[in-house]
């Protein structure tokens, strides 16, 4: 294994030797997190960009002042005894000539007491004084001190809180004090009426002989310290929750602990809340720092029912929990409950939670409040219908198919209230990727709660996501849309409507946001709320308009559905539709056509290929008119050759606090395969920070100063190329026309620089896709790798996800794709669950279905490298490594994986073969050089031409040179590249055609000169209608002088 080794200006190579380094640390995903100016201390001294735009966040944290409430202490295992002398037993007598006196048997101390005269029942008449019921009791206290084992009684018991009840009487609660400290568990409380002390109650001990030093040598920092290490890490509770609890970290207070006997001791009480649903006390001797005691304080009464009335009007029973006298709609009932298993908000996973936005956005910033009540009674109508529509939801899946939750492991399920759009009441309801949020409606909805279809429905997102996760546009998109109202009217099973008890009238006259018997809806195609019930009637939309149609064509499949059930009975839709998506017969991007295969083939394993069940769905998807004939099924990626060429790989040296970069041929032979490419320093707080051309004749990287450079691949023509060095990863497409990039700070953009058009730059802000339409989840707080697919069109970056609860925050980094050209983001993973994180995306250098990054699972504090088929929605870990990220790449030709490691202070860079599929390794990783990071593998050369069949043949008497190559992507949605090559100035006339031979549109015409041009088509006509899901020519026409000399013709599909 060589190692790179700079010395004045030479390259020397040390084989070998591991030299320290000072400056190297693991990047893991918190120092991913936290780099970014704004969030980074380190960071500071840089200054904000001109335009303002993002201002550096103060982190700041609050702590509520801890208020001590005395805790009624069993004193069962109080074992303490003196001898009474002959005096005191007297005065005993006295006591007891007034009074029922009940003893302690161990103490002899009073511990109750009752007045002898027969009080009169019922409510009293005159109210006793509080002045006055405080006096009485510290005469009685005086008057008995001996009996009471009490010297001073006014100052050794301290009143705390006085309290009427609903009869009129009065009850004094005192503490016990020593030297001015509350004595743990000393307590006495005395019950007054009109007539005068009727009744008193005690758990305290003497402390006449009592003598302990009251100032500790062990401060209460100390204490917490002892008590944290004896149990290991502890999470702080979010501040919402928190403030419900009057908690925001461990808690201290100095008592006296006088339990044992002849054993008094000062001691610290610490106060630990794990989980909001623990309490936990802990007694450090304030001397030693021993912990003498500990015990869980939380009550016992632990999961309650409720009954409370929704939206609807209807009594519903809540599962909710108990905690300090307080009730929280927080259903730990559940079999998937897991108590030793965190999950959001430190609560344990497996829960079932509403919680209360309280008429805010969902954005990153914003505290969740679990909904909660004094006791336990409900008025928030839309909680009580969330909290119960949630748990018919999850009882659906689990009692049905064995679901254990939207993930199937068991991960907490929250619904949330009151969630605003722009600050004004939503009108929508969304399923984000982890959550539901819940709008209060408007004019055209109710509060959207109150519909337990709707409930269904946003949750089978979820459950679409993590199982076939469709992409939410067009076709695919209809489906998720379909599927997810499919589940809603059969767990909603009074009828096929959806929405029914949320619309109003006046805009929706069917009384119903859709109908699945009958998808006209009681309209016509210009009503908003039409939906087509035949492919005759399917709509072409824009991706800009509805997605492409996701509420609109859902109302086809939806047709299909309900005549299935009709034929078939409900309960068994539901298996066939679940069967889908478990067995995941669908991809990402199937259409309705997949869809038919995917029910046929679930009617198939379950009920047999001759069954009722099965001429049943093949007959509903007929009378739709999903037969197959109106879209081809989902055509897998095409493989382009690869860069042929000198193949090196680009990289950081990473030693010594140098980070100039390097190339280094895949195999080092000799000194000549490690070569510097310039001495400039390359910012290494990211491992994105260059990008090379297709060709790799061009390299651009961000230097230690956050400017852009170029430099050719000899080394030279180095230049700056940013006007302002604030710049921080960069990605540049594979036709070299766009370079995508990211700054320093804490901002969720992302900016694309079209180098041949500046004008068309743009900058991306980037979000959180919902399922609705125009509805973001506003939780990105910055992104950071970056890397286009093949075609130019497509984006991948991950980005750093915040949604803040108190004074903590859940972070999570997660994986999305862009098409810049549309300016729409898409999810690539499903929700991921409670401390997952995935980072560091790059694509296959040869076909796009593939992608590699890094993985990351906190609780298990495993780092993983994985790559994704994207066309098949499957995953494969290539290897479990170390504590840091490897920020992967494909190489040349897609066979190895180049990655980074970090260990014992040093970095590696390795290589690993990958099996045919790529999911997988053929062999362990090799490490071939020391001390170097971020490598990125390319050829200098070029991409041989594709040879594709045509329909027609080309006519010779034009160069070979001269081609009409494949449009990429193909299929396409929306948009793709035509590329073509002349070897001599001509005349070229291209255009598009119909399978039928009618033209569609002229993409060029006109004389061009000799080299290489592209051509989009954004799959409109020549008027600007766009065309339908079909087959379509692409011909290109060369000629000179009037006479055609070469013609050549492409097949292009188009799936919308």
């Amino acid at each position: 294994m060589r190692k790179l080794w700079l010395g004045t200006l030479a390259m020397v190579f040390i084989g070998g030797i591991v030299f320290p380094i000072a400056d190297a640390n693991a990047k893991n995903w918190k120092s991913k997190s936290t780099r970014k100016l704004g969030r980074s201390v380190s960071s500071t001294s840089k200054a904000s960009p001109p335009s303002q735009r993002l201002k550096n966040k103060v982190l700041k944290q609050s702590f509520v002042p801890s208020i001590p409430r005395a805790k009624v202490v069993s004193g069962a295992n109080q074992g303490f005894g003196t001898p009474i002398s002959w005096a005191r037993a007297v005065r005993k007598n006295v006591l007891e000539r007034d009074w029922h006196v009940y003893r302690d048997r161990r103490s002899g101390l009073p511990k109750r007491l009752r007045w002898k005269a027969v009080r009169p029942a019922g409510k009293v008449a005159v109210r006793p004084a509080p002045s006055s019921a405080v006096d009485l009791t510290y005469r009685l206290l005086e008057t008995h001190h001996e009996a009471f084992k009490i010297t001073n009684p006014t100052t050794e018991f301290l009143v705390r809180e006085t309290i009427f009840d609903r009869r009129g009487q009065l009850h004094v609660m005192m503490q016990q004090y020593y030297e001015g400290i509350p004595v743990w568990g000393g307590e006495l409380t005395s019950h007054v009426d009109g007539i005068g002390l009727y009744a008193l109650n005690a758990s305290y001990q003497s402390l006449s002989h009592v003598k302990v030093d009251t100032s500790p040598t062990v401060s209460s920092v100390q204490a917490i310290e002892v008590v944290t290490q004896s149990v290991g890490s502890i999470s702080n509770l979010p501040r919402s929750i928190g403030d419900i609890l009057d908690y925001s970290g461990p808690e201290t207070r100095l008592y006296l602990w006088n339990r044992d006997s002849g054993n008094v001791r000062l001691v610290w009480r610490v106060l630990l809340r794990p989980q909001v649903h623990e309490r936990n006390y802990y007694f450090v001797d304030a001397h030693t720092g021993e912990i003498i005691h500990r015990y869980a304080a939380s009550p016992s009464d632990g999961s309650l029912q409720a009954k409370a009335k929704d939206l609807n009007g209807q009594e519903k029973t809540l599962e909710v929990y108990e905690q300090d006298n307080l009730f929280f709609l927080a259903d730990f009932t559940r079999p998937i409950y897991d108590e030793a298993r965190a999950g959001f908000a430190e609560l344990p996973r497996g829960s079932l939670l509403t919680m209360d936005l309280r008429e805010r956005d969902l954005a990153r910033d914003v505290d969740f409040f679990i909904a909660s009540s004094e006791d336990n009674k409900w008025s928030d109508a839309s909680a009580v219908s969330a909290h119960s529509n949630m748990a018919q939801v999850f009882e659906y899946f689990y009692d049905n198919f064995g679901r254990r939750g939207i993930d199937g492991d068991g991960d907490t399920i929250i619904s949330l209230i009151h969630v605003t759009d722009g600050g004004e009441s939503m009108s929508n309801a969304y399923w984000n990727g982890r959550f539901i949020a819940y709008g209060d409606g408007g004019d055209a909805f109710k509060p959207l709660a109150g519909s337990l279809d709707v409930a269904a429905h946003e949750f089978s997102h979820g459950l679409i996501e993590r199982t076939v996760n469709l992409e939410y546009q067009f076709q695919s998109g209809a489906l998720n849309e379909s599927i997810a109202d499919v589940f809603g009217v059969l767990i909603d099973d009074e009828d096929w409507l959806v929405g029914e008890d949320v619309v109003s009238l006046e805009y929706f006259p069917s009384g119903a946001l859709r109908s699945m018997v009958d998808p006209h809806n009681g309209g016509d195609p210009d009503d908003f709320f039409w939906q087509p019930s035949h492919m005759k009637e399917y709509v072409e939309l824009d991706i800009d308009v509805d997605n492409g149609g996701v509420h609109v064509n859902s109302g086809i499949p939806n047709k299909a559905a309900y005549l299935l059930a009709e034929a078939i009975g409900r309960e068994k839709l539901g298996q066939l539709y679940y069967r889908v998506l478990d067995a995941r017969y669908l991809n990402a991007t199937s259409g309705f056509t997949d869809m038919r295969l995917a029910v046929v083939q679930a009617a198939t394993d379950l009920y047999g290929e001759d069954s009722d069940e099965f001429n049943s769905a093949v007959a509903a998807f007929d009378q739709v008119g999903i037969t197959g004939d109106e879209e081809l099924v989902a055509t897998e990626p095409e493989e382009l050759p690869p860069v042929k060429g000198e193949e090196w790989l680009a990289v950081l040296n990473a030693e010594n606090f140098d980070t100039s970069l390097y190339l280094v041929r895949p195999t080092i032979g000799n000194d000549e395969d490690i070569v510097q490419l310039t001495e400039t320093q390359v910012f290494a707080e990211t491992g994105n920070a260059l990008t090379v051309s297709e060709d790799g004749s061009y390299l651009f990287f961000v230097d230690d100063s956050n400017f852009i450079r170029g430099i050719k691949i000899d080394g030279s023509n180095e230049e700056v190329l940013s006007e302002e060095g604030e710049w921080s990863s960069i990605s540049l497409s594979p036709d070299g026309s766009k370079l995508a990039a990211t700054s320093v700070f804490e901002d969720s953009t992302i900016f694309v620089f079209d180098l041949l058009n500046p004008e068309n730059s743009l900058e991306m802000k980037l979000y959180n896709p919902t399922t609705q339409d125009g509805i973001q989840s506003n939780t990105v707080l910055f992104a950071d790798a970056l890397d286009w697919d093949l075609s130019g069109k497509y984006l991948v970056y991950d980005a750093y996800n915040s949604v803040r609860s108190g004074e903590s925050t859940l972070g999570y980094w997660d994986i999305a794709i862009i098409d810049v050209e549309n300016e729409l983001i898409f999810s690539l993973f499903a929700a991921l669950p409670e401390g997952i994180h995935m980072g560091n995306p790059s694509f296959a250098q040869t076909n796009p279905r593939y992608l590699v990054f890094d993985f990351h699972d906190e609780s298990s504090e495993t780092y993983e490298v994985g790559v994704a088929d994207l066309f098949e929605n499957e995953v494969g870990f290539i290897l479990e490594k170390g504590s840091s990220f490897s920020f992967p790449r494909f190489s040349v030709d897609d066979e190895r994986l180049v990655f980074e490691s970090y260990r014992d202070g040093s970095y590696t860079v390795s290589q690993i073969p990958l099996a045919k599929d790529r999911l997988s390794a053929l062999a362990e990783p090799e490490a071939f050089l020391e001390d170097a990071q971020s490598a990125t593998w390319f050829a200098i050369g070029s991409r041989p031409d594709v040879e594709t069949a045509v329909e027609e043949g080309s006519v010779d008497l034009f160069p070979a040179t001269s081609s009409l190559q494949q449009n990429f992507p193909n299929p396409f949605n929306a948009n793709t590249s035509i590329s073509y090559t002349l070897s001599t100035e001509t005349v070229v006339d291209l255009k598009v055609y119909d399978v039928l031979g009618q033209e569609i549109v002229t993409l060029f015409k006109g004389p061009q000169f000799p080299g290489e041009h592209h051509v989009s088509w954004d799959g409109r006509s020549q008027n600007g209608k766009s065309v339908a899901t079909g087959t379509y020519l692409c011909v290109i026409t060369l000629g000179n002088n009037g006479q055609d000399l070469h013609q050549e013709v492409r097949k292009m599909v188009l799936l919308r």
